[in-house]
């Protein structure tokens, strides 16, 4: 069970200056964008090895059985698509990896800003975001709890994404780690 904790109209937000909330910047990891690069490469050489080493004479295989050509047909289907969308998958890691502007996922009073390159932008004010915590923690406790306790949701209704799973799938980053630094966040939606 999940409890929702969203300022109202943005007034508790506006209402704060920026220098009792601090602006959070996760960078994107470029090393683990490599590495999930490399990854996404290796499958498609796997599968486009497939290929490669089913030889048949298609032409010979046409006109002779026609029903094995086109069940043969299908299934070197499946192979050629799966390396294609990894393909594609490890260009997109690869451009985010290598591009010259920085790329981030920034948390501000004014808002979420996600500017991961390939993957898109999107800027998100705080009324199309929500921030949940396990229905199990009192939100008056949360100061006293340590960081690896819990992991609180950031999700934009928008597109039903949550930004913090986000930030530390693409900034590589640790559970406890988003916590603590969301704290202050987390406290002033709670008052």
């Amino acid at each position: 069970m999940v409890v929702s904790r969203t300022p109202r109209v943005n007034t508790q937000m506006t209402m704060t200056k920026p220098a009792d909330i601090p602006t959070i910047v996760w960078r994107v990891e470029r090393g683990h964008a490599l590495s999930r690069a490399a990854w996404r490469l290796l499958a498609m050489v796997i599968f486009g090895a497939v290929l490669f080493i089913v030889r048949l004479d298609w032409h010979l295989l046409w006109l002779t059985d026609k029903a094995s050509f086109l069940g043969l047909g299908l299934m070197m289907l499946v192979p050629l698509l799966a390396a294609l969308a990894f393909a594609v998958s490890a260009l997109r890691w690869l451009i985010l990896a290598l591009r010259p502007t920085p790329s981030h996922i920034t948390l501000s009073p004014a808002g979420l800003t996600i500017d991961l390159g390939p993957f898109g932008k999107r800027q998100h004010p705080w009324t199309d975001l929500r921030l949940e915590i396990d229905a199990d923690l009192d939100p008056e406790l949360l100061a006293q709890l340590p960081d690896d306790a819990f992991v609180p949701k950031l999700i934009c209704l928008s597109t039903n994404e949550d930004a913090i799973q986000t930030a530390i799938r693409f900034a590589g980053l640790e559970h406890e780690h988003v916590t603590r630094a969301m704290r202050p966040y987390m406290t002033t939606i709670a008052q």
